[in-house]
């Protein structure tokens, strides 16, 4: 995998924005202010396509845009900070603390 530098700004941007990619996987996005969606056709020139024109009044093109650059993020490989190694950003798995099923009683009716 190529190594791309990402500016830390943009990283922290969009992780503190990982939640509009989250609804996107869901299959639809929220109303979005023109600041964040400025910001994201930015990212996404920056690091995907430099000819990339958002059109802000079609929601499937926001969709579609959100999809392909957080698709792209999740891809990359960052530097950690303070340390020389490289780590793959993955995204985290959630497991919920599921209690076992109760015991049945044994009787002489269920065997």
């Amino acid at each position: 995998m190529e190594f791309m530098e990402i500016k830390k700004e943009h990283r922290d941007w969009l992780d503190a924005n990982i939640g509009n990619y989250e609804t996107a996987k869901n299959g639809y996005i929220r109303n979005l202010e023109l600041p964040d969606l400025q910001m994201y056709e930015h990212i996404y020139r920056t690091y995907l396509d430099p000819n990339f024109l958002l059109s802000v009044w079609c929601g499937n093109c926001k969709f579609e845009m959100i999809m392909r650059l957080y698709r792209w993020y999740e891809k990359q490989v960052f530097e950690i900070q303070d340390s020389q190694t490289y780590y793959q950003k993955e995204p985290v798995e959630v497991v919920l603390n599921q209690q076992p099923k109760p015991k049945r009683k044994y009787t002489k009716k269920n065997g």
